[in-house]
């Protein structure tokens, strides 16, 4: 007998959201679907976003590459309605500040994200207003921390990348080019 089922089956929800940073050319809007930013210190090596664990026994510190703090949160497009996690640099995130201080939370946030220059590494402007969650119905949030740990292969158990975190982080491989910080690596042939 055939079993007639409308929507699909939970266990295969898709589970790929990938990582928005704001854009050059144009704002990107959405609300927030996280209470709060997930952030951690990172270094950009081998045309990645690798997590630091911590300047004493960090292998990324020590062979010269910048440290940059970013934030992380779940966000629903508009329009769209596609479920990302948007990337913020701290100065980005010292904007929402004087949200949460009001509202305890970033949940229900309307942010728009710009770059007021157009330039692909300008300053990142946000706006940001409450939204009306007795009219407006927000998905869960995602879990942005587990999804991370996934991209860069440590255990969700792992919640301090810091000297003696042991296990968290696998040896990751330093690769000097010689380009530290923000720069791609030159292709490898």
């Amino acid at each position: 007998m055939i079993e007639r089922i409308d929507s699909p089956p939970d266990e295969g929800s898709e589970n790929a959201y990938p990582i928005l940073r704001t854009p050059a050319a144009k704002p990107i809007a959405g609300v927030t679907t996280s209470p709060n930013l997930i952030g951690l210190y990172t270094h950009y090596a081998n045309n990645r976003t690798i997590p630091c664990t911590g300047k004493a026994e960090c292998d990324f510190c020590n062979a010269g590459f910048s440290r940059r703090w970013h934030g992380y949160l779940g966000l629903i497009l508009s329009p769209g309605l596609r479920h990302v996690i948007f990337e913020m640099t701290s100065t980005a995130a010292h904007q929402l500040k004087p949200y949460v201080q009001i509202y305890m939370t970033l949940r229900g946030c309307h942010l728009t994200a710009s770059r007021p220059n157009g330039k692909p590494n300008g300053r990142v402007v946000l706006q940001t207003k409450r939204v009306d969650e007795l009219q407006y119905r927000i998905p869960d949030p995602i879990d942005v921390w587990s999804i991370l740990c996934h991209i860069w292969n440590i255990p969700t158990t792992c919640t301090e990348l810091t000297p003696g975190a042991g296990p968290c982080l696998k040896k990751l491989d330093v690769h000097d080019n010689g380009r530290h910080g923000r720069h791609r690596a030159a292709p490898t042939r």
